[in-house]
C-alpha cells in the first residue's frame, strides 16, 4: 500500500481537535484538506465544564480563530433566495450569494395556496403554551398540532397534483420532536425517495440534510423572553439552510422579540419583507389552533368577546365567571369540542326550535329570559342581554354557566336578583327577535331618550342632581390642577390657563356649550377644551356595563394629528374635526352605516400655497377612542369623495380591522379642491365613534425630523443611561439553559454580549437612539429610524413594539459614546461586552479590546 499525501476531512468543523488530530498521524502526509462551517454546529459536550474549557472546539475553528487564510464557497445552490436572504446577511456578512439554479424562474414552487405559505414565511402562534414533560425538556401543543394541519394538507394537495414533495419538520427540543412524531404517527414515509415523505428531527440531527419544504416548531412561549439554548446562533443558522424551497418558522413573536436573540432580527426581518402572518389568517391552521387548546385544557383562553372562535360570528358574546370556572373542570376532551361547537352555532345565528319555553311561565324575569340547552349530561345556560356601545344597543348572547340539570335553580335564584334590576325597556329589547330564514340575528337600537324605567322619579332627580355635581366637581378640579402647574412652572405664563368662563371650547359635536361635562387637552400650545361625552367613548364591561374611561393624558384630535404624523406641519384647517353621525344599521346588526357630508373653503392665501410643490391639502381621519392615541384610522368600508370625485383612502381590505401595529395614511387631496365651496362626503360602515377633517400640510425634510429631536446633552442624562444599563444587564439571571435537553450546570458569566446592529438595518449603529419611556436599553439607528418612519409613520419602538411620539425620541448617551469611539474599527465589528457596572470592551483588535470604564 502506497502512504497517503493527502487528507480530505468532511464535516472538520463538528470534529473535536483530539478527533482530528487522530487521522493526522498517517505517514506520509504532505496536505490536509479541513471542509466544514464553523458557523453552523460543532462537536457535542455534555459536560459544561468541558465546553467552557474549548473542549469541543475543533481544529478547524483553532486555525479560523488564529488568523489561518481560509477558501470561503461563496456560492449557494440549494435555498430560493428568499431564503437564504436572511441567514446570508446574519451569518455570512452577504458574502454568499444565490447560484443560477436558484434564481430561476422554475425554484419558485407554491406546494398551499396562500401567501402564508410562500417560499419564506413567520408564522406567529400567540396562543400557544410551553410545557416541560418529565425529562424537563420543552413542548408546544398548539406547534404540534399546526404542523400536523400543514403536513396533512401538503400530503393532499400532493396526491391531487401528484407532485413529489420532502417534507422536513425541525424543532431544537427532542420533546417536541416527540409529539409531532407522535401527532404524524406512521401516515407518511419517511424515505425521501417516496413521492411524498416527512423526516422529524431535531436540530442537531438535521444538520447537513435538505428537504423540500422545511418547518421549524421554535416552542418557546412566555412573557419573559426566555428561549435558552434556542438563542444559539450556530443552531439557528442550521435550521434557517435545510430547506430548497419553501421555509415555514412557527414561534411566539413576542417571546422571540423579547429574547433580544438572533430569533428577533428573524422576526423583525420577517415584518419588514412583508412576511410575517398570523396563524389565524389561514382557517385550517386556525381550527388546529382550536383542537390544540381545547384539547390540551386551555379552552378558557376562547372565552372572550375578541377570541378568533367568534371572529366571524354574527353575534358578540359575553362569558360569566362561573361560566369559565365551569367549562375549565370538563376533562372530557370530546365534550369540550361539542360545547365550543354549540356556542359557535348559537353565535352563527342557529337556534334550537325545540327549546323555546323551557322553564315554563311563572311571571319571573329567569323564565322570560334564560335559554337552555343540554350537552350530554350537562345544561348550557344562556340568555340575549343587551350592550350599550357607541350611542347604540345591541342585542348581545350571554352564557350564564354550563352545570348538570340539578343545580339550575340555584342559578335561577341568582339571577333573578340581577334580572330584577333591568328597565322594562331592557327586557322587551332581550326578548325581541330578528329572524331571516332559519338564522336568528341580533338587533340594535339607537338611544333616543325616552327609555321608560322602572325607577321612580325621586331616584331618577338624585341621579341627574348626582350627575351635575359630578361634572361641576371635574371642571374644579381641572382648574385647580392648572392653577397647581401654574405656581410649579417658573417657565409657563399665566395666559396659557384661561379662566373656567372663559375657556376655548372645540368640540367634534361643534357646539360650545359650557353645561356639559369638559375635559381640556394636555398641550401647552393648544389647551382646548372638549366635551367629555363627545370624545371619551364608554367602554363596555365583561359584565355588559358601559364605562367611560377618562385616559391619564388627554390630547384632542388637532394635537393627537400633529404627534401622529411630524412629516406634515399643520398650517390651517380649512375643516376643524368634526364628529359622524350614525344612519342606520346593516343586515348583520354589528356594524353601523355612518355618514358625514361637510362643506369647507379655502382663503386666498391657501391657494396660493398650495401652488407650491411642499404643500398639500389632507383629508384625515381619526378613532376617537383608539387604543394606539398617535395615528390616523378610517372605518371599515370607507367610501370618501371630494367634490364628487371618488378618493381611495386605504390599502387594505374594506373590511379589514386596523391592527394595533398597523397605521392608516391621511389622504391627499389637492387636485380635487377647487376655488369657493367645496364639499366632501364620506361614508363607512362601522360601529365605532370617528371623526373627520381637512388641513392645509407642508411637508418636512428628514432633516427637518432630525433637527427636532434633542441634542444628546439636552436629552437624558449620561447617569440615567448608564443606571438603565446597570440595571438590565445586573438584572440578568442564570436561567437560560434550564431548558437545554443536557443535564448541564449553570454558569453566571461576568459579562454579558450586546449586538450594536441596528435592528431594523443589520448595519451597526452610527447614532444609538431610543424612547424615552423604554424600560429595556436596547437601540437603534437614529437615521434609519427616521427614513423608515417617513414610509410607514409608525413611531413605535422596534424592540418592545410599543407605541410612541416623536417628542418621546431621545439618543442613548451611554451607547452613543460607545458607537463614536468604534467609528475607528470596520464595520464588521458589531458585539461589545458589558459588565454588570458599565464597563464594556469590544470584540476587536487593538485598545478597543481593553476594558471601558463607563466614567
Amino acid at each position: 500500500m502506497y502512504p497517503l499525501e493527502m487528507l480530505v476531512i468532511d464535516e472538520a468543523a463538528q470534529l473535536k481537535e483530539c478527533e482530528t488530530a487522530i487521522s493526522m498521524q498517517l505517514p506520509g502526509l504532505r496536505q490536509a484538506i479541513l471542509v466544514g462551517d464553523e458557523r453552523q454546529l460543532p462537536a457535542m459536550v455534555h459536560s459544561k465544564i468541558c465546553e467552557k474549557a474549548n473542549f469541543g472546539r475543533s481544529l478547524f475553528e483553532r486555525l479560523v480563530i488564529v488568523g489561518h487564510k481560509k477558501h470561503l464557497l461563496n456560492v449557494q445552490y440549494r435555498m430560493h433566495p428568499a431564503i437564504s436572504l436572511f441567514p446570508n446577511r446574519e451569518f455570512y456578512e452577504n458574502k454568499i450569494t444565490d447560484g443560477r439554479n436558484v434564481k430561476e424562474a422554475m425554484y419558485e414552487k407554491r406546494f398551499l395556496k396562500g401567501n402564508i405559505f410562500g417560499s419564506y414565511s413567520f408564522i406567529n402562534i400567540s396562543n400557544g403554551n410551553e410545557q416541560y414533560d418529565n425529562k424537563h425538556s420543552t413542548r408546544n401543543m398548539s406547534e404540534v398540532y399546526v404542523i400536523s394541519e400543514i403536513v396533512a394538507n401538503l400530503h393532499k394537495e400532493s396526491v391531487t397534483s401528484r407532485r413529489k414533495v420532502s417534507v422536513g419538520c425541525i424543532s431544537p427540543y427532542k420533546a417536541q420532536v416527540f409529539e409531532i412524531q407522535q401527532k404524524l404517527g406512521h401516515k407518511y414515509s419517511t424515505d425521501v425517495n417516496s413521492h411524498f415523505s416527512v423526516n422529524v428531527r431535531s436540530i442537531d440531527g438535521f444538520q447537513g440534510g435538505e428537504e423540500d419544504v422545511i418547518i421549524i416548531s421554535t416552542v418557546r412561549c412566555n412573557g419573559s423572553g426566555l428561549v435558552g439554548f434556542l438563542s444559539s446562533c450556530q443552531r439557528a443558522n442550521v435550521a434557517l439552510t435545510r430547506a430548497r424551497f419553501c421555509l415555514w418558522v412557527l414561534g411566539n413573536a413576542k417571546t422571540l422579540v423579547n429574547s433580544g436573540s438572533i430569533w428577533k432580527q428573524l422576526v423583525i426581518d420577517s415584518k419588514a419583507r412583508g412576511r410575517f402572518f398570523d396563524v389565524n389568517e389561514d382557517k385550517s391552521l386556525g381550527q388546529a389552533i382550536l383542537s390544540a387548546t381545547i384539547e390540551v385544557g386551555q379552552i378558557e383562553t376562547l372565552l372572550t368577546m375578541n377570541s378568533p372562535l367568534f371572529k366571524t360570528s354574527k353575534w358578540k358574546v359575553l362569558f360569566s365567571e362561573d361560566f369559565s370556572k365551569s367549562i375549565a373542570r370538563i376533562k372530557d376532551v370530546a365534550m369540550r369540542k361539542e360545547v365550543i361547537s354549540l356556542l359557535e352555532k348559537l353565535s352563527s345565528g342557529w337556534r334550537n326550535p325545540g327549546n323555546l319555553n323551557l322553564f315554563g311561565n311563572s311571571g319571573r324575569s329567569s323564565y322570560e329570559l334564560l335559554k337552555i340547552y343540554s350537552v350530554k349530561h350537562l345544561k348550557l345556560i344562556w340568555s340575549v342581554d343587551i350592550l350599550l356601545e357607541n350611542l347604540t344597543y345591541f342585542q348581545v348572547l350571554k352564557f350564564w354557566d354550563i352545570l348538570p340539570g340539578h343545580q339550575i335553580s340555584r342559578l335561577v335564584k341568582v339571577l333573578d336578583v340581577r334580572f330584577d334590576t333591568y328597565t322594562i325597556d331592557k327586557m322587551n329589547r332581550c326578548k325581541h327577535k330578528l329572524v331571516e330564514r332559519n338564522l336568528t340575528l341580533p338587533m340594535t337600537w339607537p338611544i333616543d331618550g325616552n327609555d321608560n324605567s322602572r325607577k321612580n322619579s325621586a331616584q331618577s332627580d338624585l341621579e341627574k342632581n348626582s350627575a351635575h355635581q359630578l361634572a361641576s366637581s371635574f371642571r374644579c378640579f381641572l382648574a385647580s390642577s392648572r392653577k397647581m402647574q401654574v405656581s410649579k412652572s417658573q417657565d409657563v405664563s399665566d395666559e396659557e390657563f384661561e379662566d373656567p368662563n372663559q375657556m376655548k371650547i372645540r368640540c367634534p359635536c361643534g357646539s360650545s356649550s359650557q353645561t356639559e361635562p369638559i375635559i381640556q387637552c394636555e398641550d401647552r400650545r393648544c389647551r382646548a377644551w372638549q366635551h367629555v361625552d363627545c370624545v371619551i367613548i364608554p367602554e363596555t364591561t365583561i359584565e355588559g356595563v358601559a364605562q367611560q374611561n377618562t385616559p391619564e393624558t388627554f390630547y384632542c384630535e388637532l394635537c393627537r394629528l400633529s404627534h401622529a404624523d411630524p412629516f406634515w406641519e399643520t398650517i390651517d384647517n380649512p375643516l376643524y374635526p368634526v364628529k359622524f353621525g350614525f344612519t342606520s344599521a346593516p343586515a348583520e346588526g354589528i356594524n353601523i352605516e355612518q355618514k358625514i357630508e361637510k362643506t369647507f373653503q379655502l382663503g386666498r392665501a391657501s391657494r396660493y400655497l398650495l401652488a407650491k410643490q411642499e404643500y398639500d391639502l389632507q383629508a384625515w381621519c381619526m378613532l376617537l377612542n383608539d387604543k394606539v392615541q398617535f395615528r390616523m384610522q378610517w372605518p371599515q368600508n370607507v367610501d370618501l369623495q371630494v367634490n364628487g370625485v371618488p378618493v381611495n383612502c386605504i390599502d387594505r381590505s374594506g373590511s379589514q380591522l386596523l391592527g394595533a401595529n398597523d397605521r392608516d395614511d391621511g389622504v391627499i387631496i389637492t387636485r380635487c379642491f377647487r376655488d369657493g365651496i367645496n364639499k366632501i362626503l364620506l361614508t363607512g360602515c362601522d360601529a365605532r365613534a370617528f371623526c373627520i377633517g381637512v388641513r392645509l400640510v407642508e411637508r418636512r425634510t428628514i432633516q427637518q425630523i432630525l433637527n427636532m429631536i434633542p441634542k444628546e446633552a439636552d436629552g437624558e442624562t449620561y447617569e440615567g443611561a448608564l443606571a438603565r444599563v446597570c440595571r438590565c444587564i445586573g438584572g440578568r439571571t442564570a436561567t437560560e439553559n434550564a431548558d437545554n435537553d443536557c443535564d448541564l450546570e449553570a454558569v453566571v458569566a461576568g459579562f454579558v454580549p450586546v449586538n450594536l446592529r441596528c435592528p431594523l438595518s443589520g448595519s451597526r449603529m452610527k447614532i444609538a437612539g431610543r424612547f424615552r419611556p423604554c424600560l429595556h436599553m436596547g437601540c437603534f439607528d437614529l437615521q434609519v429610524f427616521i427614513e423608515l418612519n417617513q414610509k410607514s409613520r409608525k413611531w413605535q419602538c422596534p424592540i418592545c413594539f410599543n407605541n410612541y411620539s416623536l417628542e418621546h425620541l431621545i439618543i442613548d448617551p451611554y451607547f452613543n459614546r460607545v458607537t463614536s469611539q468604534m467609528q475607528t474599527c470596520g464595520e464588521l465589528v458589531t458585539e461589545i461586552e458589558v459588565k454588570p457596572d458599565g464597563s464594556w470592551r469590544a470584540k476587536a483588535e487593538g485598545y478597543l479590546r481593553q476594558w471601558h470604564l463607563p466614567h
